[in-house]
């Protein structure tokens, strides 16, 4: 009797702890199904992964300033380039046509060229700076940043360097240019200097308007936008020296701001 009473007691037992163990081991098997019962991330898995959440978040807002800074740099290229365009036509269809030539043309324009040619390479790797920054293509973004600015900095070098050349072709057409316009000198007989008093007011009256109308038009000159003059022809010296000034009004080095601004989002990345 005490062996049954003994043997009962253990099934018993044993069928509860069964009972126990079987809503338990169920769970578990669920866990694994639904993919719970998976490794903890570590520590620097988990800062990678904010960080490139971080990184897409500004992604971009940082191409995008990339791509207007690309521009604004490729508009003061275009407009160098047309002022170049205009001296090199007055050249050709006002200065060679009197007879008047500058010695070094041919080199100065081959100077403006390669000059040009540094601008478009150096472009062209800024460009692909901007294609490949990504935060999830596996390179560095901050390293990617720092690489379009070194880019964009020789592009505004080259920049500065296209100026100068064109500068320089400026002032060797204009040096020949002046003897087209040189005044001839007049003789005057002194029977021709003999006026009468009210014809000689006449002549003062409108020698005062004339000089007059004259200061309201440099005047009105000064308030012309600074790109009217790359949509126009260039037909005297004076419009050469006009050509000049814009060249030196254009601010290359306003790039610096947007390299600086870039520069200090690259130390957050």
């Amino acid at each position: 009797m005490t062996k049954i009473s003994f043997s009962l007691k253990f099934v018993i037992v044993s069928l509860f702890f069964a009972l126990l163990a079987s809503p338990a081991l169920a769970q578990t098997e669920r866990g694994k199904e639904n993919g719970v019962n998976r490794r903890t991330p570590s520590p620097q898995a988990l800062v990678t992964t904010a960080k490139i959440n971080s990184c897409q978040v500004r992604e971009s807002g940082v191409k995008t300033r990339m791509t207007q800074l690309t521009k604004l740099t490729a508009n003061m290229e275009t407009t160098f380039d047309r002022i170049a365009e205009k001296v090199k036509t007055y050249y050709t269809d006002t200065v060679l046509p009197s007879g008047n030539t500058a010695p070094d043309y041919d080199i100065l324009i081959s100077d403006i060229a390669a000059k040009k040619a540094l601008i478009q390479t150096e472009l062209s790797k800024a460009n692909t700076a901007i294609d490949t920054f990504s935060c999830t293509s596996g390179g560095d973004p901050k390293t990617l940043m720092n690489q379009y600015q070194i880019n964009m900095r020789a592009v505004k070098t080259a920049l500065k360097n296209y100026r100068t050349s064109i500068v320089n072709l400026i002032v060797a057409v204009r040096t020949v240019s002046k003897e087209i316009e040189a005044t001839p000198t007049v003789t005057v007989t002194p029977n021709q200097i003999k006026m009468k008093y009210n014809t000689k007011l006449i002549l003062l009256i409108l020698f005062a308007v004339i000089v007059g109308l004259f200061i309201i038009s440099l005047k009105t000159q000064k308030t012309i936008d600074n790109n009217l003059l790359t949509t126009e022809n260039i037909e005297n010296p004076n419009d050469l020296d006009q050509a000049q000034d814009q060249l030196n009004v254009i601010n290359i080095d306003g790039v610096d701001s947007g390299l600086n601004q870039l520069n200090t989002e690259a130390s957050t990345f």
